[in-house]
């Protein structure tokens, strides 16, 4: 799947709304295996959608990485907090097998808002499923055990 799969998938719902015209330009790239796709510190400027592969996000506590979450295909990926308010990033993201994403600029996005209703439902519609997957992460550390969770 890649991104105006995606948005035709769920956030259009197949209707006949679903539209074969790109929203804003996207870009493909093949990621290889331990490449870093943000460093600490960098602002997001792209998100990126998993084609292909897996990803891990982590922090950096006592010197350390901390793994936060693993990101699967047919999901978006970046530093969520730093790519809408344009801040360093606090998270590392690595392609942790060979990848092919799909991403996007920020600017992009931003001037699709600007004249698209479908573009506006697709960012809120990918805002809420990264607010439902923190919360039921959030929730799964606190009352399940790591071998649940994992």
């Amino acid at each position: 799947m890649n991104i105006q799969e995606y948005i035709n998938k769920e956030v259009l719902k197949n209707t006949e709304a679903a539209s074969t015209v790109a929203l804003f330009p996207t870009y493909r790239k093949t990621i290889k295996k331990n490449e870093i796709l943000t460093h600490f510190g960098e602002i997001e400027r792209k998100a990126y959608f998993l084609i292909s592969g897996i990803t891990e996000s982590a922090i950096e506590k006592d010197g350390e990485l901390k793994i936060i979450d693993f990101v699967f295909p047919n999901h978006f990926i970046c530093s969520y907090t730093s790519f809408l308010l344009q801040t360093p990033s606090e998270i590392q993201t690595k392609a942790i097998t060979g990848c092919e994403v799909e991403y996007f600029l920020k600017a992009d996005l931003e001037k699709a808002y600007k004249h698209s209703i479908v573009a506006n439902q697709f960012g809120r519609y990918v805002t809420e499923q990264f607010f439902i997957s923190k919360l039921k992460r959030e929730n799964d550390f606190l009352t399940k055990s790591a071998k649940e969770v994992y």
